[in-house]
């Protein structure tokens, strides 16, 4: 495993290299932050394989998990816990050597049509001996977070039927 540098809110406002995906859930924002939340009950990550809580154990500030996918494992840290309406990750340690830093950023907003608009941002910043493969990988990493707010979406309007 390849350790990354730390990030902080700070960071995430400054992070020059950026994916956003925005997606409008018809599930309060307490069902959409459960199921980001706990991966390893809701499996919503593309290529998911496993995920569980290191010791501890507890999601909160600080809480660490590891999540292993078909081409990847990393272990990530909470920076935001704010049930129901922010939850904000940096990626400790990474299997495969893309970043020197990422962090993914969950915004909850509820709608007055009684929907929830998920804001998924991943800030990362890449590292330099990959500039050339970086356009393959951008379009790689967009379309499987582009699939993780659908994933979510579908589970969570499940969750409400």
């Amino acid at each position: 495993m390849f350790k990354l540098k730390p990030c902080d809110l700070n960071y995430i406002k400054t992070a020059t290299c950026y994916f956003e995906n925005q997606i409008d859930i018809a599930s309060p924002p307490e069902t959409i932050f459960q199921v980001i939340s706990l991966t390893h009950e809701y499996p919503w990550i593309p290529y998911f394989k496993s995920s569980s809580w290191l010791p501890p154990g507890i999601p909160a500030v600080g809480g660490k998990r590891k999540i292993k996918t078909a081409y990847l494992t990393v272990i990530d840290e909470i920076m935001v816990f704010e049930p129901p309406k922010r939850l904000c990750y940096w990626v400790c340690e990474s299997s495969l050597r893309l970043h020197s830093q990422l962090a993914s950023d969950y915004l909850l907003t509820p709608l007055s049509s009684g929907q929830t608009r998920l804001t998924w941002r991943i800030y990362c910043t890449p590292y330099p001996f990959l500039k050339l493969l970086y356009p393959l990988i951008n379009f790689l990493l967009g379309r499987d977070f582009k699939k993780g707010c659908e994933n979510i979406k579908a589970i969570c309007e499940k969750k409400q039927d």
